[in-house]
């Protein structure tokens, strides 16, 4: 049975005030899905819908995602303690975002008039607009298609009467490398090729790549009792023994799938265990 890859959304993370709550919608994958919060809690409104709750003290925290069969996504949250009466608000006060994706933030509090100024600028480093806003207006920055590294952008919103100003942090993800498997620490294999063990064999099963930590999923022979794949802390990699063969035929195919935190990268490895 092929089910649909696990989606979060949203999908790295998000920031929030110590005072808000956040909705997380989670879809594909198997249900019923659970969900962990580092220090933070919240509950499942609906079979789909999470709403998270910050933490009352530290500024980080995280929010495990998980489906019922094998797939997780992890979240990095951001608290940010809320400003004072007078004070500029950003809402959201920070954003992760893809290669060329767009996040949006609203800009309230002080006199009602604001400038946005990027730093760095340029159409390389993404584009902020518009260039002045009113409160309850929204600004949207848009990032550049590639970016070598992560990129970090400072967006300073300053309030155009009492010159108080606040800063919206936006992080660029660049695209992560490949996600591969190896076993053994040997060389990265393809998914066309199989790794043949003999019964009872152990060995060790290794991701990188992609976007850590990843979900290491046995599936198995039907027709046989299955070989067990035990996941280790942190899950970065896992060991595989092979099941005992008892009868005909003689040899049982099993495969491994490695999947990743973002949800977006998956390798299925064949496994041909042989008497």
């Amino acid at each position: 049975r092929i089910h649909l890859p696990l989606e979060v959304d949203p999908e790295r993370g998000f920031s929030l005030y110590r005072d808000q709550t956040r909705p997380v919608q989670v879809s594909g994958g198997v249900k019923p899905y659970t969900a962990t919060p580092g220090s933070g809690t919240g509950e499942f409104e609906s079979p789909s819908s999470y709403l998270y709750r910050p933490p009352d003290n530290g500024h980080d925290d995280s929010l495990l995602i998980r489906a019922a069969v094998g797939s997780q996504r992890i979240l990095v949250v951001t608290v940010v303690d809320p400003p004072t009466t007078g004070d500029v608000m950003l809402d959201p006060p920070s954003a992760t975002v893809g290669e060329g994706g767009a996040v949006s933030f609203v800009v309230t509090g002080g006199s009602g008039a604001y400038t946005i100024a990027q730093d760095p600028e340029g159409p390389d480093n993404g584009v902020t607009a518009p260039p002045a806003v009113s409160e309850g207006e929204t600004v949207t920055y848009t990032a550049p298609g590639t970016v070598t590294t992560d990129l970090e952008v400072e967006i300073e919103v300053t309030d155009s009467h009492t010159g108080k100003s606040a800063v919206f942090t936006v992080v660029v993800l660049s695209s992560p490398p490949p996600l591969t498997v190896t076993f053994n620490g040997g060389p990265p294999t393809a998914e066309d090729q199989h790794v043949q063990l003999r019964p009872g064999e152990t060995i060790g099963v290794e991701a990188a790549g992609g976007v850590p930590p990843y979900t290491f999923v046995l599936l198995p022979d039907h027709s046989r009792t299955p070989g067990t794949l035990v996941p280790k802390d942190p899950p970065v990699a896992a060991v595989y023994t092979a099941p005992e063969i008892v009868g005909n035929p003689p040899l049982v195919f099993e495969r491994i799938e490695v999947g990743d935190s973002g949800g977006s990268a998956k390798v299925t490895q064949r496994v041909k265990v042989m008497r």
